[in-house]
């Protein structure tokens, strides 16, 4: 009876370790919902019911008290915690395999030297402390590797990452819980193969953390690189379109004198039917040279006069409406880059359509740019790319659009939507009108 009593104390606080470390893991790889003194609350009301419950059990725990315990957990994270779903799922798994794989390789040892050395009432409960204490210093260093080994990403992770990870972990899981049950000796006991089998798959599924969390790494790097690439090209294209548009008021400059010179000959010659068909002259040549001004912003005019052109020359009808001031708080060559990505991608949306039409409208609407950009197309082309990824052969470097879309408008706390109706495909977009540094200490 004073062994079962003292076990069953130490189980008990096996429960409420269990529960700091998990606390610890979410803390550091997740941003909470709500404030500190909140999360107080919530964790002390959850941490008085677990105790509870504790008290009423012995050291052998039922199935269904293990499936509320983890439920709980789970929900705890996925309602108290923002972040990415499936990684946040993910983190839940791999704690409880890591947590289980350690009581079962523990639990080995702990079996073996009650076999060879009998230890006494006392002896036995050290012998129990010290087993869950190896297991939670186990566990502690596993949620280290963990959190500075996170699987971050600012552009978003596809599900394959996330589904093959657990595919991996719960496959090794269950490889070491068959293996638990299966490969014991006469005594009862796991063999040593069977022990180092346990150890080699549970390694297995932290390499696979760590081998995705590298993979995430490299493809954030990559993806940067290839949206740095974009922007450049962006504000290469523009500062081209604003040389071209430079050289030009001097040109016009300079032919508009020697223009009213040769005028004002014909007209003290008295030679009007020849000034009338020189003015015609005139007239059409300048007509191919507009220049579009629909806002007093200059840079977000020559993005948008730029591809206006662009459009006409591929005989796609434009129609153009955008109210924004002359100066903006945000960066404006971020606004540029949504501006131009997302009319390219109208313009090349416009490519089949039976009438190619593009309608851009941007405007101020309280402290948000409100972009809205619609194309006719051939077909609803999200049926067909759900995910709106490219579909030119050289993916890596042609398929961030919409990616650059996503990551502008996000680090101005702005949202960034794609649809298709009735063979109208639409972007929409909204950005913070603040400076960036300023956004940044807002959302953290």
């Amino acid at each position: 009876m004073p062994l079962e009593y003292a076990l069953r104390y130490v189980y008990r606080a096996c429960i409420v370790s269990d529960y700091v470390l998990f606390y610890l893991l979410l803390q550091n790889l997740f941003e909470p919902r709500f404030s500190l003194k909140q999360q107080r609350w919530i964790y002390a009301g959850a941490a008085l019911l677990l105790s509870a419950a504790a008290c009423v059990m012995n050291e052998t725990f039922p199935a269904w008290f293990e499936l509320i315990y983890w439920g709980a957990m789970l929900l705890f994270c996925l309602l108290l915690y923002k972040g990415n779903f499936a990684y946040r799922v993910t983190a839940v798994v791999y704690f409880y395999i890591s947590l289980n794989t350690f009581q079962y390789l523990t639990s080995a040892v702990k079996g073996r030297i009650d076999q060879y050395y009998s230890p006494s009432v006392i002896t036995s409960v050290l012998v129990v402390i010290a087993w869950q204490v190896l297991v939670r210093v186990l566990l502690a260093a596993v949620i280290w590797f963990f959190t500075h080994h996170r699987i971050e990403s600012d552009f978003s992770i596809p599900a394959g990452y996330w589904s093959m990870m657990l595919v991996v972990a719960f496959a090794g899981y269950f490889g070491i819980y068959v293996m638990n049950d299966a490969m014991r000796d006469a005594d009862n006991l796991l063999t040593v193969p069977a022990f180092c089998a346990e150890l080699l798959l549970y390694l297995s599924s932290v390499s696979v953390w760590y081998f995705y969390a590298q993979l995430a790494a490299e493809r954030d790097a990559n993806l940067r690189r290839g949206l740095m690439e974009r922007e450049q090209e962006t504000q290469k294209q523009f500062y081209e379109e604003l040389k071209n548009v430079y050289d030009g008021f001097r040109r016009l400059r300079h032919e508009m004198k020697n223009h009213v010179m040769y005028m004002r000959l014909m007209l003290q010659a008295r030679e009007y039917e020849k000034l009338a068909v020189y003015l015609d002259e005139i007239e059409s040549q300048s007509e191919g040279q507009q220049i579009l001004v629909v806002t007093e912003n200059y840079y977000v005019n020559g993005v948008v006069d730029q591809k206006y052109q662009y459009a006409r020359s591929r005989g796609i009808e434009m129609e153009v409406s955008v109210l924004l001031p002359e100066t903006l708080e945000l960066e404006v060559m971020d606004l540029c880059s949504v501006l131009s990505n997302l009319l390219d991608n109208a313009i090349e949306g416009c490519r089949g359509a039976a009438a190619p039409k593009i309608t851009v409208v941007v405007k101020l609407v309280k402290e948000y740019i409100s972009i809205n950009i619609t194309n006719t197309v051939k077909e609803d082309v999200l049926k067909k790319n759900p995910h709106l990824l490219t579909s030119k052969k050289d993916r890596e470097f042609h398929g961030l659009g919409t990616q650059v879309v996503r990551d502008l408008v996000a680090r101005y706390d702005g949202v960034a939507e794609f649809g298709c109706t009735n063979q109208v495909f639409y972007a929409q977009a909204m950005m913070k009108n603040c400076r960036q540094d300023r956004q940044r200490r807002t959302v953290s």
